[in-house]
């Protein structure tokens, strides 16, 4: 009986931590958004993983006016406010900030708003149209001082 009760407080435990994370990562702040990293108005399409200058084609992610989807079956509700992109979805029942970012010259820079000593976490999708030079989807840092 004891088993099933230590058990039983280290799944409790566990559980909220992974809450207490999740509260965390949802309650991400946009502000650290660079203004001049500011998104164009013009953002719909599909946005492509990128390895090495190498498209992914079976990694994407749409954004559509007010709603978006990926590859893996994520989806939810898109809102653009004051430049920038903030993709929700539905965790436990509640609506809850997935990831929030911006898109420029057909780059989705996107971040959870996780943040390392590094900085903060970020990531590139791009639209078939992208204007860059190399691509890669490999994971980048922003100090949150930078603006």
């Amino acid at each position: 009986m004891k088993v099933s009760k230590r058990i039983i407080l280290i799944l409790a435990i566990a559980f909220l931590v992974m809450a207490l994370t999740m509260t965390f990562v949802s309650c991400a702040d946009a502000s650290n958004v660079p203004s001049n990293q500011k998104s164009d108005a013009n953002y719909q399409g599909t946005y492509y993983e990128y390895n090495d200058n190498v498209k992914d084609p079976d990694s994407w992610v749409v954004l559509e006016d007010d709603n978006w989807y990926d590859d893996e079956g994520f989806h939810g509700r898109l809102e653009f406010k004051d430049g920038i992109l903030y993709l929700y979805w539905i965790f436990f029942g509640d609506e809850e900030l997935f990831v929030y970012g911006t898109v420029k010259n057909g780059v989705f820079a996107y971040t959870d708003g996780e943040e390392s000593s590094r900085g903060i976490e970020y990531y590139n999708a791009y639209a078939d149209n992208a204007r860059a030079n190399w691509k890669d989807s490999d994971v980048y840092y922003v100090s949150p001082d930078e603006d």
